[in-house]
């Protein structure tokens, strides 16, 4: 079974627009996977983690408007 989690957090100003930019970028690479996923299937194929991970590099790196966001984000103890 799939849970959800809330989390109230304090930002600064800075942070929450840096969390917003962060979590669009998630969101929009998450639809367009799904997205690539189902266009695949309807046509009777298949696409896994690593040929989209593999797309999205190329186009991370041929891409000079690609936006530059961080692989991970460091965390701050």
């Amino acid at each position: 079974m799939l849970t959800g989690r809330r989390y109230r957090l304090d930002l600064t100003p800075e942070q929450g627009e840096f969390a917003e930019r962060i979590g669009g970028a998630c969101r929009s690479v998450w639809n367009t996977a799904l997205e690539q996923r189902r266009i695949h299937r309807r046509r009777g194929g298949w696409i896994g983690y690593h040929d989209q991970a593999a797309r999205w590099l190329r186009r991370k790196m041929t891409s000079p408007g690609w936006p530059r966001y961080p692989v991970t984000v460091p965390s701050r103890r």
